[in-house]
């Protein structure tokens, strides 16, 4: 997660930075996030191990992970992010990833060079990718590690079961649901994009202080698009771009034909759902 820095008058500008630090400009809120991670992070022998963050797509969670990372390293401590879609879900493909982020040798253990780090963090992403390793993840990867690296998860859904029930993980993880944006954390963001105030109340309307929204608004406003426009039926782009990003991965495929279906009505009931899909209709509706 670290960058090169460029002390010397004249010394090269490297574009991780002008990125990272682009990123540090547009990065708005999630305070009360940052603070329960800052204090996991400096208490020694802390009893936060995990950090668990969920929400839906495009809420932020991928920009949260880089600001952590990017505290940490402020801090001058390590911190890796390891991307589930790049990682192939399974024990060694998971460890394969982690090596290659870690940037270590064929055969060095991702676990022993964790273990000689005095203090770190290692964050995961697109957690929802790595469900079928939950259990591994959980009862034989994380507690190889020392009680000094802080792990951070990011995912789409919630903790499963056995995070909130096993005895011994009720006390070590903290979960963060991340939700939009607050309005004044919103106008602070469309702010620092450049948006003028006068067209943040139409911004908000049309977003609701969805990041990604946010983020689509406020490059329609600085091409030139008037505020009157910001509703979807002038904004298709924008509206296809937000629904893919909530309906992708679905978990399984008859989620997937559940919400086709549901594409096919204007309003969907579990008893119409039922017709299609029988006993499974109750959690796919749900």
């Amino acid at each position: 997660m670290r960058s090169r820095t460029s002390l010397r008058p004249g010394a090269p500008v490297w574009l991780a930075e002008r990125l990272a630090a682009a990123r540090q400009r547009r990065f708005v809120g999630r305070d009360d996030e940052r603070a329960l991670f800052q204090a996991a992070l400096g208490e020694t022998g802390s009893p936060v191990a995990v950090l668990y963050v969920y929400g839906p797509g495009g809420v932020g969670k991928t920009a949260l992970l880089m600001e952590l990372g990017r505290t940490a390293g402020e801090r001058g401590l390590p911190a890796v992010r390891l991307d589930a879609r790049d990682v192939e879900a399974s024990p060694s493909g998971f460890l394969r990833g982690l090596r290659a982020a870690l940037a270590l040798g064929k055969e060095t253990s991702p676990l022993e060079a964790l273990a000689r780090w005095p203090r770190g963090v290692v964050l995961l992403d697109t957690y929802e990718a790595l469900a079928p390793l939950d259990a591994w993840l959980r009862e034989v990867f994380l507690p190889q590690l020392p009680e000094r690296v802080l792990v951070v998860i990011a995912g789409r859904t919630p903790p499963a079961p056995a995070w909130r029930t096993d005895p011994g993980w009720q006390d070590l993880v903290r979960t963060i649901p991340l939700r939009n944006l607050r309005p004044d954390e919103s106008r602070a963001y469309l702010a620092a994009q450049g948006v003028p105030e006068g067209a943040h109340a139409a911004a908000l309307a049309f977003t609701r202080g969805h990041p990604l929204a946010l983020s689509l608004v406020a490059d329609l406003l600085r091409r030139g698009v008037a505020p009157a426009d910001l509703n979807p039926a002038e904004q298709p782009d924008v509206v296809r771009v937000l629904v893919e990003q909530f309906v992708e991965h679905p978990p399984s495929p008859t989620h997937r034909a559940a919400l086709e279906a549901c594409a096919h009505t204007r309003v969907t009931t579990e008893a119409l759902l039922a017709e299609v899909f029988g006993a499974a209709a109750p959690a796919l509706f749900a």
